[in-house]
C-alpha cells in the first residue's frame, strides 16, 4: 500500500483541484452536477452516472413508486433504503415518464449494507450499460482515510492510478490512506496517456469513492463521493 501512494503522490502530472460535490460543469450527456444531493440514508443503493453522452436519468423509489430520484453525469447522489431481499433497479430518461428505457440490473439487498449502482457506457458503439458494487467500507484508525476508484471513462478499457488498476464498469477495493490531502493521477493503462488528475482532502476515518467518468480526448471528470 506505501507503494500505491507513493506512486500517486510523486506524479509530477499538473494537478487540478477539484472539491467535494463541485464539479466543473460540461457538455454532452447530463452536464455536470444535479443529482440528488441532499438528504440519503445511512445504507441503501445509490446510483451514479458515469456516461457523457448518456442523457440524464431517473429510478423510482421502491418505497413509493411515485417518488422520482434524478441521476446525472458526475452529479451527487445519496443511499436511499431499500427493503431486504432481491431488487431491480431500472434507470430511465429523466422526464420520460418511464418510457425511455436506459438500463437495469437486478440483484439481493443485505440489511445494513452499502451499494452503488454505475451507469455507463455510450450512446452508440457500447450502449448504457450498469453494474453494481457492494461498498464494504474497512475499519480505521485515527490518522486514516480510504479511497478506492470507480472506472467509468469511455475509451479506455482500463485505468490506473499508480500501480492500481481498474477495469471499465468495475470498482477498485478500498485502499487505506492517510487523511487529509491526497493527490491523484489517473492514466489510460493501454498507453499510459494522462485522462485527469486531482487533489482532495479526505476526512479522518471516513472513506470515499472517486468516480472517473467521461470519455477520453473529449472530457474526462470526477466525483467524490462519501461512503461511510
Amino acid at each position: 500500500m506505501k507503494r500505491f501512494i507513493s506512486q500517486i503522490v510523486r506524479s509530477g502530472s499538473p494537478i487540478l483541484v477539484f472539491s467535494v460535490l463541485a464539479l466543473t460543469s460540461c457538455g454532452g450527456g447530463g452536464g455536470g452536477g444535479g443529482g440528488d444531493a441532499v438528504g440519503g440514508d445511512r445504507f441503501g443503493v445509490r446510483v451514479l452516472h458515469s456516461g457523457l453522452e448518456i442523457s440524464p436519468a431517473e429510478y423510482t423509489d421502491p418505497n413509493d413508486e411515485t417518488v422520482l430520484h434524478q441521476v446525472r453525469f458526475l452529479g451527487a447522489n445519496v443511499y436511499r433504503m431499500f427493503p431486504e431481499g432481491p431488487h431491480t433497479v431500472s434507470l430511465f430518461r429523466q422526464n420520460s415518464g418511464g418510457s425511455r428505457f436506459i438500463s437495469s440490473l437486478s440483484f439481493s439487498v443485505e440489511p445494513e449494507t452499502r451499494y452503488t449502482v454505475l451507469l455507463y457506457g455510450d450512446q452508440t458503439e457500447l450502449g448504457p450499460r450498469s453494474s453494481v458494487f457492494t461498498d464494504n467500507v474497512p475499519e480505521l484508525s485515527e490518522g486514516e482515510a480510504a479511497v478506492r476508484f470507480i472506472h467509468g471513462v469511455d475509451g479506455a478499457t482500463a485505468i490506473s492510478i499508480g500501480d492500481l488498476t481498474v477495469s471499465f464498469g468495475s470498482a477498485s477495493a478500498y485502499e487505506k490512506v492517510a487523511s487529509g490531502e491526497f493527490s491523484f493521477t489517473v492514466t489510460r493503462s493501454a498507453d499510459g496517456q494522462v485522462i485527469t488528475s486531482g487533489t482532495l482532502t479526505l476526512e479522518d476515518k471516513r472513506s470515499y469513492s472517486i468516480l472517473v467518468g467521461g470519455e477520453v480526448d473529449v472530457y474526462v471528470g470526477t466525483q467524490l463521493s462519501a461512503d461511510g
